[in-house]
């Protein structure tokens, strides 16, 4: 247990919104009065956030939901992280008078997620009352040295392209991949130390602004004080750096993809990050027998267990031969095109592939964003583009370097279940540049291969094309008069990660790909490992079945897997085999082509037309 002396405020809501008013306006008046105190909230509001908050019948409280949603907003307030019951009020009726809503929480600030991390509140069987009792508990998580992660800012300090130098001059024995992997390995100890030197970004931040208002304030007395005049350019270049040290690393960590490089809204990154790491915080699980786990070694075996199933294990390879459907296919692999995808990758290539990576994308297990990258390429930039050639001269790639984190982003609000998580894999960078190398050329033959029904990843091509082709067909559905038809929506389920990789080698000797440039593919595919990231650490280690969400190649690599399918539909068509697919045939002047639609695709969708013309 923690000892929490700072602000805190009881609430008690009004029952009708109209009364409720005078509590958001104080609440708002609060938060205004509070700069850098940490303050939590908490008691029975007497309004819910949305429709997930209620359980039964309800009166209309959208009125309601949208007050108290713009309070949080205006006063920046955040839910601490819960577990036990879902429902705090229950009306203790029965049959379908019975009405359960999450009236009571615990919401608290920045400052206070900053000073208490891992503070959540356990909401408790209510017993005899209607209300369940909301109990804090602080930092109950197990100390562990922390998983490394480059932060981008460390490339602005005047050490780090000297600490750079000094670990890659050392020589290394093996293999280029091998060395370069060693280096970067020993260049986390030395960040590790620069992080600390530079010490709390946003303490300097506000150290540098007082020290810049006491100079300012003994200027006001002596405006022609020369010294003085020196001294404030001096503070002002100071709190300048270290303002964007801290706007640098809190953009990294809140991954704010829209905000424009001149942004420096400190507070809106602040509390992007708290929200991120307190809506990833698991202190609880529900396992499949429903029974609830809140030890943190149970609760990381649930984890681990789930996604060993799912998505680990040893499956049995054979050979599968779908070169019987080549007569369909709209294009097979030429010789010329062969070359071309398998000639001598160039050291622009890999330079590029590099810098197409965004800084702020979640690093991969070994903690190194394409930042690092980019900053040191002078340095480290003719043994990596090296390490990067030898796998496509070998068609072999180190363990450590195709490796995977799996990342767990909340589904819902108030995740219970293993599968509330939505798993989202992390790869270093290394093998993302290696993918997009391979991806590049693979673009070059996809538009050739691919059906006009498919339009997803495709390039040239845009996913909502198919949506107006759908709407347009399915206009006229309702029509009397016309043959009896239905369509069929597939949605398919955990399709990247079921995806077996014999079939996945099947379908690329089916269009002809090269042996060299399959191999480089199965190597990248077959090999991985993955661990899975519970509350910063990850944990467990197993070998990755399927294709990862956050491999740049699995999107083209599943277009074509869903090539088959057209070509198997297509197949049956032409050989009559009993039944028809519909097809529309006209002319759609927004396309300028006549089309013959008998599917239609949408990434991991699929829509099936089909009709009846009177055959037995």
């Amino acid at each position: 247990m923690c000892s929490f002396v700072d602000l805190a405020t009881v609430v008690y809501g009004a029952n009708d919104t109209i009364s409720r008013r005078g509590l958001w306006q104080k609440l708002v008046l609060l938060a205004n009065s509070i700069s850098d105190e940490p303050w939590i909230v908490g008691g029975d509001f007497n309004t819910v956030l949305d429709m997930s908050e209620v359980c039964g019948s309800s009166a209309d409280i959208h009125l309601a939901m949208t007050e108290f949603r713009d309070c949080l907003l205006d006063t920046g307030l955040i839910h601490l992280p819960v577990q036990g019951e879902r429902f705090s009020w229950h009306n203790c009726s029965e049959g379908d008078r019975s009405l359960w809503k999450r009236l009571d929480r615990l919401l608290v600030n920045d400052a206070w997620l900053s000073q208490w991390p891992n503070s959540h509140y356990h909401c408790l069987n209510a017993r005899t009352s209607d209300h369940s009792p909301l109990v804090i508990r602080g930092d109950t998580a197990t100390h562990t040295v922390s998983m490394f992660r480059f932060d981008n800012y460390l490339t602005m300090s005047s050490d780090f392209t000297p600490s750079v130098q000094n670990i890659w001059r050392h020589r290394i024995e093996g293999t280029a991949m091998y060395a370069v992997t060693r280096k970067l390995r020993a260049l986390k100890p030395v960040f590790r130390s620069l992080r600390r030197k530079k010490g709390d970004l946003s303490l300097n931040v506000k150290l540098a602004a007082e020290f810049l208002g006491k100079v300012q304030q003994l200027l006001e007395g002596d405006r022609h004080n020369a010294f003085l005049i020196r001294l404030e350019k001096c503070c002002k270049l100071v709190f300048f750096r270290a303002t964007k040290l801290e706007q640098n690393m809190l953009q990294q960590r809140a991954k704010i993809q829209w905000l424009k490089g001149g942004d420096q809204c400190s507070r809106i990154f602040f509390r992007k990050v708290a929200m991120r790491r307190a809506a990833k915080r698991v202190f609880q699980i529900t396992n499949e027998a429903g029974r609830i786990l809140t030890e943190q070694d149970e609760v990381v075996d649930e984890f681990v267990s789930f996604y060993q199933r799912l998505l680990g294990g040893e499956r049995r390879r054979e050979f599968l031969d779908l070169r019987y459907l080549r007569p369909w296919a709209r294009h097979v692999v030429t010789p010329d095109e062969c070359m071309e995808l398998v000639q001598l990758v160039t050291r622009e290539e890999i330079k590029d592939a590099f810098f197409d990576i965004a800084e702020d994308k979640a690093p991969g297990p070994d903690g190194y964003s394409s930042g690092f990258y980019k900053a040191a390429w002078p340095v480290i930039g003719e043994e990596v583009v090296k390490a990067i050639l030898e796998f496509f001269t070998t068609g072999r790639l180190l363990k450590q370097v195709n490796t995977t984190i799996l990342a767990l982003i909340p589904k819902v609000r108030l995740p219970s279940l293993v599968s509330d998580f939505r798993p989202i894999p992390c790869c270093n960078v290394l093998y993302k540049v290696i993918t997009k190398i391979i991806v590049q050329r693979l673009r070059s033959v996809l538009d050739k291969m691919i059906s006009p029904s498919q339009n997803a990843f495709v390039p040239g091509r845009s996913i909502g094309d198919n949506i107006l082709l759908a709407q347009e067909i399915f206009s006229g559905y309702n029509r009397q008069g016309l043959p009896m038809r239905c369509a069929l929506k597939v949605d398919l389920r955990k399709a990247y990660d079921t995806v077996e990789w014999d079939f996945l080698s099947a379908v690329l000797h089916l269009f002809g790909f090269p042996d060299i440039f399959i191999g480089w593919i199965e190597e990248c595919v077959t090999t991985p490992m993955f661990s899975v990231c519970i509350n910063g650490n990850p944990t467990g280690s197993s070998r990755f079945q399927g294709l990862r969400q956050g491999d740049p190649m699995s999107p083209f690599l599943f277009v074509l897997i869903m090539e088959v399918l057209q070509l198997m539909l297509q197949q049956l068509i032409d050989q009559n085999e009993g039944f028809s697919f519909i097809g529309v045939v006209r002319r759609l002047d927004y396309f300028n082509y006549a089309l013959l639609m008998t599917s239609f695709y949408f990434a991991k969708r699929t829509l099936l037309q089909s009709g009846y013309f009177g055959m037995d």
